[in-house]
């Protein structure tokens, strides 16, 4: 069965690159522009002191310096009454909450103080939020004075549209002098911490509502555990171990023919996330990151609501295989704080190992689910004999939408062959299309 959510025109793939290149430049395109503007200014400055030795060559005596030694002193002054400011600003972060669900809207509030007499003649305050990645994902900034012992209180909503721990709030502040010459910056070194989890769905509409739920109620597995008694024989399948060919029936039938063992129930379903991914850009990569683990814990929390048995298993950052059977879905941040963030790297993190593995496993369960972005000739291949050895298969292929056109037919060409072997599988954007799918 086919579920896909057709590409559709609109905004360009290189548009969504150069957005986000620029926000990852933000902080190297204001530094420059700061240094150019610093030149201009002491090429001015360097100007305005040669002018103010005219009058001294002219009148030629001490009273001639006088436009001289007003500029230096006009120059200190202002050096001083900026160090000054920067001593008496304060400021104060305010947050609604510190952990919640992706997708949620949070205001912050930042409030800076004068706790002076002085006057601000101009002061920028700087607010960002980071990625996942650990990079400044935005940077906003605002520029005010500020009069004797005022308070500024700044508001800001921040969308929190990707799973994972980020910080937010105030950046830095810049204090400039009277003249707007000098400039003193305020670094924030506090890092206000958002946890962003999952957003769970357990009301899909799924095949797994028709088939897999039916067959981890009735569904028997061939064991793979070794014996001597057998049920009976049936055509090999690549993996099958070789101390199960039956060799002399093999030979009567002129090609392999593999043990049925005693069969176990394996009620339940192994759901598999894959957080290897083609190479998008940060942002579509973020959202293939959200579509997989969403996807993994929705279906795991349909089949909790359900009754069955299951398992989500995935790769750590490490490298190594895990397990995670959470009884409750509201916070599922000590997962999301051991996945590896989506990465492009199928060496480290092979999928196609964990399916064949858990496939030998005496304790494999007699449904399977593969949350993925990255559909390859060897996972078809994998998917097709485990539906050949018996398992319920349902594939969910996470396919951002701003791929369309032949990107996009090439990346769905591999599915043609799952239609043949009546695989169900679901091509989505996100996890929200899971829930008007049937």
């Amino acid at each position: 069965m086919k579920r896909n959510k057709s590409g559709r025109p609109g905004r360009k793939k290189r548009a969504a690159k150069k957005r986000h290149g620029s926000k990852f430049a933000y902080r190297a395109e204001t530094d420059r522009a700061y240094l150019k503007s610093l030149a201009v200014k002491s090429a001015f400055l360097l100007i305005l002191l040669l002018l103010t030795l005219i009058p001294a060559a002219y009148v030629g005596n001490d009273y001639g310096y006088i436009p001289l030694l007003a500029v230096i002193f006009a120059v200190v002054i202002s050096l001083v009454y900026a160090l000054l400011l920067k001593r008496f600003i304060s400021y104060v972060e305010i947050s609604e909450l510190s952990n919640c669900v992706r997708g949620t809207e949070m205001d912050f509030v930042v409030e800076v103080k004068n706790r002076s007499f002085l006057v601000f003649p101009k002061l920028e305050a700087f607010f960002y939020i980071s990625d996942i990645f650990g990079g400044v994902d935005s940077v906003t900034s605002a520029s005010l004075t500020m009069a004797p012992f005022e308070k500024r209180e700044f508001r800001f909503t921040i969308n929190f549209a990707h799973i994972g721990t980020y910080s937010a709030g105030l950046k830095k502040i810049h204090v400039h002098d009277l003249f707007n010459f000098f400039r003193f910056t305020i670094h924030n070194d506090r890092r206000y911490k958002i946890d962003v989890n999952p957003r769970v769905h357990p009301y899909l509409d799924l095949d797994i509502d028709k088939t897999a739920l039916h067959e981890s109620l009735q569904s028997w597995i061939v064991s793979p555990l070794s014996g001597m008694d057998y049920t009976g024989v049936r055509e090999y399948v690549f993996g099958d171990p070789i101390k199960r060919i039956h060799w002399k029936i093999s030979a009567r039938f002129r090609t392999y023919m593999t043990k049925i063992l005693e069969s176990y129930g394996a009620s339940g379903i192994n759901v598999f996330i894959d957080l290897v991914s083609p190479e998008y850009d940060p942002e579509t990569m973020m959202g293939v990151f959200d579509g997989v683990v969403e996807a993994g814990l929705s279906i795991c929390c349909f089949a909790k609501s359900n009754g069955m048995e299951y398992d989500l298993i995935y790769y750590d950052k490490d490298g190594r295989k895990r397990r995670y059977a959470p009884p409750e879905f509201y916070n599922t941040m000590d997962l999301v704080a051991e996945l590896p963030r989506i990465t492009t790297d199928t060496e480290s993190y092979n999928v196609n190992r964990l399916l064949v593995d858990e496939g030998n496993s005496p304790y494999a369960k007699s449904n399977i689910a593969l949350c993925t972005a990255n559909v390859t000739e060897e996972v078809i291949e994998t998917l097709l004999l485990a539906k050949k050895s018996g398992r319920n298969v349902i594939l969910f292929y996470v396919l951002p939408d701003n791929v369309y056109d032949d990107e996009r037919a090439a990346l769905l060409r591999p599915l043609k062959r799952l239609e043949g072997a009546k695989i169900a599988y679901y091509v989505i954007s996100s996890v929200e299309e899971l829930r008007r799918a049937g």
